[in-house]
C-alpha cells in the first residue's frame, strides 16, 4: 500500500518525492492507519524494497490479500501517479466501498490498473464489471519487459491477451519508465503475433493516451516478409516431424501428389487478421485445391474453421485470380478493411 492516514486524519501518500531518511524520521513520531479498515499500519522502509505501508499479519482487512506487492508493481503505481499528478488531481489507491475495490489510480472517471502479477480471467471480468457498475472506465496497463521500436514476431500468452483493446496492447515498464505499444497485431498462431512495437517515454505521453500510427503499406510489406519466413519454417517443421498417413495434412499432400515446399504462396496467408487457432496453411491447402471457387458452405460443412476466415480467403483468391493487384496489395486491402481503418 502507498496510502494511509495519520492521527490527524490527513492522508499520507508515499510518492517519489519522499526519501528514505525523511520516512524514517516520520515513522518515529507518527502512526498510520488503513483508509479502508482503519486499523494500524506499519511503514516498511528497508534498504532495497520500495517503502510501503502494510497491515499487521493478524489483520482481516479486505485489502490484505493484495499486499504481497513487488517492488516493480509499487514503482509502477508511483510513477503513474506522478504522471497523472502533472495533469490534475488523481487519487492513489482510492478505496471504493460500493464495489469493495481499490484501483491503483483513480483519475477523473477512469480506474487505472498497473498489472504486474497474473490475474485470472474471471477476476479480470469481475473487476471490470465492478467498475462499470459505478460508471468508471477501467484502463489496464500490464507490465512489459523493455523493447525496441520496430516490427517483430512476439509470443503473447492468453493471460496477457485479455488486456488488448481492439488492435493494440498498451503496456508499461517502470524500470525504463516507458509505455510500450504492441499494435497492428496479426495472429500467426493462438499465441504468436506479428506486431509493430512503439516505445514511448513517460514524459512524452499525453492524456488521453496517444494512439499508435496506422500500419503503412511499406510496413505491411515487411510484415509479410516475416510471415512468409515463418510459413517456410512451419513447412520445414511439418516435413521433419510429421509422419505417416494418419496425419491429415500429409495424407492430403500425398494423395494429390503435392510438394509442400512448392505450394503456391496463396496458401497459408492471413485472412481476417484475427487469432489463428490453427496454422492457416492447414485448412487453406484443402480449400484451395478442393473447394475454390464458391465452396465456402460446403467446406464449412466438413471443417471447423470460422466462417469469416473462409469467406475472406475466398474473396482474396477470387481477386488474386483476376490479377488486378499483387498478393500483398490484396492482403493489405483486407488488413485495412478488417482492422477498421479508413
Amino acid at each position: 500500500m502507498l496510502v494511509a492516514y495519520d492521527e490527524k486524519r490527513q492522508f499520507i501518500i508515499l510518492d517519489t518525492t519522499m526519501n528514505r531518511e525523511q520516512l524514517r524520521q516520520a515513522r518515529k513520531t507518527q502512526h498510520y492507519y488503513c483508509p479502508a479498515c482503519h486499523q494500524a499500519l506499519q511503514l516498511k522502509i528497508g534498504t532495497k524494497n520500495t517503502p510501503h505501508f502494510a497491515h499487521h499479519k493478524q489483520s482481516a482487512c479486505s485489502h490484505y490479500f493484495s499486499e504481497n506487492e513487488t517492488t516493480t508493481h509499487i514503482a509502477g503505481k508511483q510513477q503513474l501517479y506522478d504522471f497523472f499528478s502533472q495533469l490534475g488531481a488523481p487519487q492513489l489507491e482510492a478505496y471504493l466501498p460500493q464495489i469493495q475495490q481499490r484501483p491503483d489510480i483513480l483519475y477523473e472517471r477512469t480506474a487505472i490498473e498497473f498489472q504486474y502479477s497474473r490475474l485470472t480471467h474471471e477476476r479480470f471480468l469481475e473487476r471490470n464489471a465492478g467498475y462499470a457498475s459505478i460508471n468508471l472506465t477501467p484502463l489496464w496497463l500490464p507490465y512489459s519487459p523493455s523493447k525496441e521500436n520496430g516490427l517483430a514476431i512476439v509470443s503473447l500468452s492468453h493471460d496477457i491477451q485479455k488486456y488488448r483493446h481492439n488492435d493494440t496492447l498498451l503496456t508499461y515498464n517502470p524500470n525504463t519508465e516507458q509505455f510500450i505499444y504492441y499494435s497492428a497485431l496479426i495472429s500467426m498462431t493462438a499465441t504468436q503475433f506479428l506486431v509493430k512495437i512503439t516505445v514511448l517515454p513517460k514524459q512524452h505521453q499525453t492524456w488521453p493516451f496517444r494512439t499508435p500510427r496506422l500500419l503503412t503499406r511499406d510496413e505491411f510489406e515487411l510484415f509479410m516478409q516475416l510471415w512468409y519466413e515463418q510459413r517456410r519454417k512451419l513447412i520445414q517443421h511439418y516435413m521433419r516431424y510429421r509422419r505417416g498417413t494418419q496425419d491429415m495434412l500429409l495424407r492430403f499432400v500425398y494423395e494429390r501428389r503435392l510438394a509442400l515446399l512448392a505450394l503456391p504462396e496463396a496458401i497459408g496467408v492471413p485472412t481476417d487478421f484475427d487469432v489463428e487457432v490453427q496454422p492457416a496453411i492447414d485448412w487453406q491447402i484443402i480449400y484451395y485445391y478442393d473447394y475454390f471457387p464458391q465452396g465456402v458452405e460446403e467446406f464449412l460443412a466438413h471443417h471447423d474453421v470460422p466462417k469469416v476466415k473462409v469467406e475472406a480467403y475466398e474473396q482474396f483468391l477470387q481477386q488474386l485470380q483476376k490479377q488486378k493487384a499483387s498478393q500483398n496489395e490484396l492482403l493489405y486491402s483486407q488488413f485495412i478493411a478488417f482492422k477498421g481503418y479508413n
